[in-house]
């Protein structure tokens, strides 16, 4: 599963304060729906958004008709799990 925060430094820092991962091993990248829809981070399709990033993923794919089933986590930091179909997986 590929993990998408809100791109903030707080929000990333709070994230990687909760990992098991030095800071410096993390970086914010924007993500495309194209990158998405290629199995970015080899996720099979599975990705945790937080709230900000998984309303602007719905506006997205509603207006593309990319379907998904979201699931709401609780955890320290709320996710919201999304399962997209569709996506070109690897055959790595």
């Amino acid at each position: 599963m590929t993990l998408y925060r809100q791109t903030t430094p707080k929000s990333a820092e709070d994230l990687m304060k909760n990992s098991f991962s030095r800071v410096a091993n993390y970086r914010i990248d924007p993500v495309t729906i194209e990158q998405i829809m290629d199995d970015f981070g080899c996720s099979c399709g599975d990705y945790a958004m937080e709230k900000e990033s998984f309303d602007k993923f719905t506006a997205v794919a509603e207006k593309d008709n990319i379907r998904f089933i979201a699931k709401e986590e609780d955890t320290d930091i709320p996710l919201i799990i999304v399962k997209v179909e569709g996506v070109n997986l690897s055959d790595d």
